[in-house]
């Protein structure tokens, strides 16, 4: 009988210490969870603070005038906060970094800034008052308001399936709108238009931060086979971009840019003298193709052509640019669109466009010609969609397209 009271209370004594365990273990564990939860609730407390922050600083960087000036912002809370606006080709690049005290980033954006649509992207096309009337020939549908000479066109007797939309023909004026921020855009381009003497081949793969300072790569001639990604620009005389070639946010300023045939990737293109694009190449959004004669020291080429060259089935999401000061300078500039070729976004030219494709998005250009292997006619439209309703919703265009004022971020960067 004394020998089972003993195991009684020896088992009752082990069972206690069991239960001081566990319940020791549990209020530790709770204890824990507690402290973790509350870290946890710190932690995202300064995110959604440091976010708040960052966006702040962008709606702040949007209305700034100031470019290429580092902001530094100090919070009562121990936030510091840095901003930097900079151009970058025909957008604006807006960066915000929300940094703690001991140097840590808590939370940082870089967005690329363009104008969102707006009640003026309705138009279609626009051609400027040459008294030229426009002719529709087979196979045409133009959906959107539209600028043409004397607000008349004539069709002929032979015409089919062709589509206006009711009540949206007006008269053109005698210039084509003007486009903003050319002149701080064309400095920028032409204070980076740093032309070199040696030749490059880019074969290696290259990824740039926006958060870094740019790669600069200035020669006589590129040629580019490579992946480049980010913030690089490539300023040369000659620049050739291979089929093989990957690029994503790329600037090339040059005298002359080719593009092999079946390249694939996203850029900004700027050429005094030629842009020559090839079969089936795919310009990705946000990409940009401008022809600027004025790139050439400053001002237009004098006694020679320049000229953008559109492969047959070319797709561009962004927009197309042929622009130049002086009717001289214009007479002798070309944009030429190659069969099938398909834009989704914007098309400016002052200078004379054959098209040969089709835009969802807007035209704006002096004289439009459908051009044949025999011939080419002015003011004349055949074979061609244009539907600035089927324009992309996600779409915002670049800084220099005219009409619009809206700030809006095209892309986030990294």
């Amino acid at each position: 009988m004394g020998s089972t009271k003993k195991y009684v209370q020896g088992y009752t004594l082990i069972f206690a210490i069991v239960v001081i365990i566990i319940v020791t273990s549990v209020s530790l564990l709770l204890l824990s969870s507690f402290r973790l939860n509350e870290i946890i609730y710190s932690n995202t407390q300064k995110y959604v603070l440091a976010e708040n922050y960052v966006y702040q600083g962008l709606s702040w960087l949007d209305k700034s005038e100031k470019y290429d000036h580092e902001y530094h912002v100090h919070y009562s809370d121990g936030f510091n906060e840095f901003l930097l606006k900079k151009h970058w080709g025909v957008y604006d690049v807006n960066c915000a970094f929300v940094i703690t005290n001991n140097g840590d980033t808590l939370f940082s954006k870089i967005a690329l800034i363009g104008f969102g649509k707006d009640t003026l992207s309705d138009i279609a096309l626009f051609l400027r008052n040459t008294n030229t009337q426009l002719s529709i020939a087979d196979r045409v549908n133009i959906e959107g308001r539209c600028f043409i000479p004397l607000g008349l066109t004539k069709q002929n007797m032979s015409t089919q399936y062709v589509h206006f939309s009711s009540g949206q023909v007006q008269i053109s004026p005698d210039t084509l709108f003007s486009l903003p921020n050319i002149s701080a855009i064309a400095t920028w381009l032409i204070n980076n238009n740093n032309i070199g003497k040696t030749k490059i081949i880019l074969d290696d793969t290259e990824m740039i931060s926006f958060a870094s300072k740019p790669l600069l790569i200035n020669a006589d001639t590129v040629i580019v086979k490579g992946k480049l990604m980010g913030n690089i620009l490539i300023s040369a005389q000659y620049i050739e971009v291979s089929s093989t070639a990957a690029l994503m946010n790329v600037i090339l300023i040059g005298r002359n840019i080719f593009f092999g045939k079946n390249f694939s990737g996203n850029l900004q293109a700027f050429a005094s003298d030629s842009i020559m694009a090839g079969d089936n190449d795919h310009f990705n959004y946000p990409s940009v193709l401008a022809l600027l004669p004025q790139l050439r020291d400053g001002k237009a080429v004098d006694n020679s052509n320049s000229i953008i060259q559109i492969g047959d089935s070319m797709r561009l999401s962004g927009e197309l640019y042929a622009y130049a000061r002086g009717r001289d300078v214009n007479q002798r500039m070309r944009l030429y669109t190659g069969t099938g070729s398909i834009v989704y976004g914007g098309i400016y030219s002052s200078c004379d466009l054959y098209w040969n494709g089709d835009c969802k998005g807007t035209i704006i250009c002096d004289k439009i010609y459908y051009s044949n292997e025999v011939t080419s006619y002015e003011n004349m439209i055949q074979n061609s969609r244009i539907e600035v309703d089927s324009l992309p919703d996600f779409f915002s265009y670049s800084l220099l397209f005219p009409m619009l004022s809206n700030k809006k971020v095209v892309q986030w960067l990294r």
